[in-house]
C-alpha cells in the first residue's frame, strides 16, 4: 500500500485506509447496504516488457474501493489530488474499462457525501 500525499492514514478494525476520504467513503458505502471491497481489484493497464535486455514492470491501478451494485461492477477512486501520473492511469483505466468490461462503471469521488447521489 502507497502513501497518499498530504493524507492522514487511518483505520477501522482491519481495515487501513491511507486517508480519512477513503475511511469516510468505506462508511457511507456501508450505510447504503453496499459490500465495499478495499484495493481489492489490481488490472494490468499494459503489460511488462523487456527492451534490449531491460525489463519493464507492467502498469496497474488498484481502484480504492469494488461494489457491486446489481449486476454492475462499480470502481471508486477516492481523489484528493490529481497527479500527472495519475492523469494518465485514469485514461488507460478508462480504455481498459471501455474495452474489457463495457457494462460496469467508474466513479471518481472528492467528498463521501457525494456517493449517495452517485450510486442512485
Amino acid at each position: 500500500m502507497g502513501k497518499v500525499k498530504g493524507a492522514k492514514a487511518c483505520s477501522i478494525g482491519a481495515i487501513k485506509f491511507k486517508s480519512q476520504l477513503e475511511r469516510d467513503t468505506y462508511l457511507v458505502l456501508k450505510s447504503m447496504k453496499l459490500n465495499p471491497e478495499y484495493e481489492k481489484d489490481k488490472v494490468v493497464l499494459q503489460e511488462g516488457f523487456s527492451y534490449l535486455g531491460q525489463k519493464c514492470l507492467p502498469v496497474t491501478y488498484t481502484p480504492d474501493f469494488t461494489v457491486s451494485k446489481g449486476r454492475k461492477k462499480v470502481y471508486i477512486e477516492c481523489k484528493g489530488h490529481k497527479t500527472e501520473v495519475w492523469r494518465i492511469k485514469r485514461k488507460m483505466f478508462l480504455r481498459w474499462l471501455k474495452e474489457k468490461e463495457p457494462k460496469n462503471l467508474y466513479l471518481e469521488v472528492y467528498k463521501a457525501s457525494e456517493l449517495t447521489n452517485k450510486l442512485k
